[in-house]
């Protein structure tokens, strides 16, 4: 029997690769005689973890670097470089990360994407395609920071200028390419985001995400305003209307600009990561798939990492049983129908969200190996034709 763990992090307490190994010490403390092999492939939908899940598949090695932080200074960072298939493989959120900061620091007004820009830099010396995760940024800047660390340059009306930064993008009148712009066009740049937002608009980079980042309603009126000014900037320019793209709200824009001055595809983190690590293929070879993530809710069914492992799942009509920190129960009925065939929260009892997290190993180890010692049990009384009367 070959079982299959391949879990996303859950966000604030455990990272995807720790969720695979824990969920793998509970499933062997079960001493059912059953021959079985166990396989761990901890994924990523776009945001954090991206790069754990390429160096844990041991494709890639880790190269280290010196960037930009979302207040300019100088940090140690790393990505991951498959040496084999040319491919890079960034985290936003290493170089321009919320992360980065702490709470009195954030200020999406005059937080920089350039570090990210400077690990495109680093990594396009040796790949020759570069994968890009944007979520848990600390930007709002779309992307005009990293694309200034690519040689590009932003005006005002008059041909002045501007410091790439969020606060100016209502002044921007005109795009400079790099001269060396070129050197950009043989490059395939995908772009993975975790959110399906626009750029503009309610659901927006600025509605939505901003003030996560720091940003007051007033700064968020502003930024919607620039994002909107430098969306009709770029349209002039390339003919490409980025203000209701599918994802391009994700990390301030960022994925966005992309698309429109370098050509970089914008896709779902799910879709890029699936492939490259071959997913569907290990899926149909496994027995048993537990996957799972933080939390899961409403906004799971909506291509989120576990859902798209149920869906490839239920295509070959293999069991999937998601894990979780908690449970939205109205939505388990919809669960089902995308493929899961069943979904436990690690917290069996009345507990605060903060015991959940501090305790969140022993709780997952312990539901892991419950859940795989029924399956297993019911697996061998089936084998026996044992028959069991209720």
């Amino acid at each position: 029997m070959n079982v299959l763990i391949i879990p996303n992090s859950f966000k604030g307490s455990l990272s995807a690769v720790s969720v695979a190994k824990i969920a793998a010490k509970g499933i062997l403390k079960v001493k059912e005689k059953l021959n079985y092999n166990l396989e761990l492939i901890p994924i990523s939908d776009g945001g954090d973890g991206l790069i754990d899940a390429f160096l844990f598949s041991k494709r890639a090695k880790k190269v280290e670097c010196i960037v930009s932080d979302p207040l300019n200074r100088k940090i140690k960072t790393h990505y991951a470089y498959d040496i084999k298939n040319s491919v890079a493989i960034l985290e936003m959120a290493s170089a321009s990360g919320l992360v980065l900061l702490n709470n009195a620091e954030r200020n999406p007004l005059t937080a920089t994407s350039k570090g990210t820009g400077e690990l495109l830099l680093n990594a396009m010396k040796k790949a020759k395609k570069i994968i890009i995760g944007i979520g848990g940024s600390a930007t709002c800047d779309c992307g005009v920071g990293a694309l200034s660390a690519l040689g590009f340059q932003f005006l005002n009306h008059q041909g002045e200028k501007l410091e790439p930064l969020a606060k100016n993008l209502s002044r921007i009148q005109k795009i400079l390419y790099p001269c060396n712009f070129q050197k950009f066009s043989s490059l395939d740049i995908q772009i993975a985001y975790d959110v399906k937002n626009p750029l503009i608009g309610k659901n927006g980079a600025a509605r939505v995400y901003s003030p996560q980042k720091g940003a007051s309603p007033e700064d968020v009126l502003f930024l919607e305003r620039g994002l909107a000014n430098f969306a009709k900037v770029i349209k002039e320019r390339t003919g490409i209307d980025i203000s209701h793209m599918r994802g391009a709200g994700a990390a301030g824009g960022i994925g966005a600009a992309f698309h429109a001055l370098l050509g970089a595809k914008l896709r779902p983190g799910t879709q890029i990561v699936f492939r490259e690590l071959q997913i569907e293929e290990k899926i149909k070879n496994a027995d048993l798939i537990i996957t799972g993530e933080g939390r899961i809710d409403f906004q799971t069914i909506f291509g989120k990492a576990p859902i798209e492992v149920a869906k490839i799942a239920k295509k070959y009509k293999l069991p999937c049983i998601a894990l979780c920190g908690s449970l939205e129960p109205s939505v388990t009925s919809k669960l089902y129908k995308k493929g899961l065939t069943a979904v436990f929260s690690i917290c069996t009892g009345p507990s605060d969200i903060e015991f959940c997290i501090k305790n969140a190993e022993i709780l997952l180890g312990n539901i892991t190996e419950q859940l795989f010692k029924t399956f297993t049990s019911l697996l061998i009384s089936r084998r026996t034709k044992r028959r069991y009367l209720f």
